[in-house]
């Protein structure tokens, strides 16, 4: 399948961008992967039409977050089923205005989150890839606005419930299921240990006990959090304090 297919299969304007911005012949597998879910339910609810659409935008780059990588002909196909699933569609859908994500959808975000997670990635992680993209969907259920800015509370837990119900679909996009549905409701863990570490009493006892909790996840927990505060200010505080106080430790 050719670049000439994408465009006459998702319509000229979009092809034809894909086209210049991404050229044919390093794209070629994945398109044809992405192309391959046109006749899903999933698709039809999410055509990618509208070059102006938040689903236009955040496609074209996830596409070319898949190029830096090369990605096994079944890891790819699980990860753009992953893509395609309806919680990581609604993302488009639901808009967010805080301190960390500054009036952006939260596929956008987790585009954000996707994009660091395999650039920072030495080899090929696909459970890592999948929680990336997954890592927020307790928001289209937890999403409130106070004082002009929006909150989720506890949108970590209520993605890990979620996901928690949904192993059947998981089993079909990653390698180990359990592992991407824990660092989904941990990823929050290490940013709370910073915003807490000047209150708590014990802050020593405090991350022992989560490094303790971690365990092998530990590194993986880390990266996916600095993943999702790439964008903010408070990036290089944050990532100093994961480097130094909770990197370091055994």
């Amino acid at each position: 399948m050719s670049v000439e297919n994408i465009v006459e299969e998702f319509g000229k304007e979009f092809g034809e961008e894909i086209k210049k911005e991404i050229g044919e012949t390093s794209q070629k597998d994945v398109l044809d992967y992405l192309n391959g879910h046109e006749k899903t339910q999933v698709w039809e609810n999410y055509k990618v039409e509208d070059p102006t659409s938040e689903q236009y935008k955040q496609f074209n780059r996830f596409v070319q977050i898949l190029s830096t990588k090369n990605l096994g002909e079944e890891q790819l196909k699980k990860i753009t089923t992953a893509y395609f699933n309806p919680l990581v569609q609604e993302l488009a859908n639901t808009y967010e205005n805080n301190a960390f994500h500054n009036e952006s959808s939260v596929l956008g975000h987790t585009m954000d989150v996707f994009e660091y997670v395999v650039e920072n990635s030495s080899e090929t992680d696909l459970d890592l890839y999948v929680a990336a993209l997954f890592h927020d969907v307790g928001k289209i259920v937890t999403m409130e606005e106070k004082n002009g800015q929006t909150r989720s509370i506890k949108h970590d837990k209520r993605g890990e419930e979620i996901l928690g119900a949904n192993q059947g679909e998981l089993e079909n996009i990653c390698d180990n299921p359990d592992r991407v549905t824990y660092l989904v409701g941990a990823h929050m863990e290490p940013l709370n240990l910073y915003n807490s570490k000047n209150e708590s009493k014990n802050p020593e006892k405090t991350i022992n006990k989560a490094l303790n909790k971690w365990g092998e996840y530990k590194e993986d927990i880390l990266k996916l959090s600095e993943a999702d505060i790439c964008k903010s200010e408070k990036y290089e505080a944050i990532k100093d304090f994961y480097d130094n106080d909770l990197r370091k430790r055994d």
